[in-house]
């Protein structure tokens, strides 16, 4: 019982470290569960490097924009379902301080924005991947052979 707790709990921090990281989670869920069926005026008041994780060298961005919709203003930070994993140099040229843009939000939830309408990138399938298929074999094999 002991040895399923311990590993139930390493999972869940792989899990909790993924959206802490790269906020695996928050994109899929925005991805799945928000309608982007409106657009709206806005403006870039943040674009600056980051850097990725505790102890990643990589460095990515964060992007803020305001918008404002029926009178009410919103600040978003996605720019798109690709993840932080992309060329933050790319995103950051293309997404400059006080640049004019176009925000993509949902009608129904209008605080639910991103820039990009996107598919999800690689690096979050690749995330789901490990998380969902390679964890888990990883755990049967550890069950099989190392919790004897």
């Amino acid at each position: 019982m002991m040895k399923w707790l311990i590993w139930f709990l390493f999972v869940i921090s792989l899990l909790a470290l993924s959206e802490k990281n790269f906020g695996t989670f928050s994109i899929i869920s925005h991805y799945v569960f928000f309608d982007i069926d409106s657009s709206a005026n806005g403006i870039i008041i943040r674009s600056d490097r980051s850097k990725i994780g505790v102890r990643v060298r990589q460095l990515g961005y964060e992007i803020e924009y305001k918008y404002i919709v029926n009178g009410d203003e919103y600040v978003g930070s996605l720019v798109n379902y690709k993840g932080v994993l992309e060329d933050a140099s790319a995103v950051l040229e293309k997404y400059p301080l006080e640049r004019k843009v176009i925000v993509y939000y949902d009608s129904s939830a209008p605080s639910q924005a991103v820039l990009e309408k996107s598919s999800m990138g690689f690096g979050i399938w690749g995330q789901l991947f490990v998380l969902f298929i390679c964890v888990p074999l990883i755990t049967l094999i550890s069950f099989k052979y190392v919790f004897r």
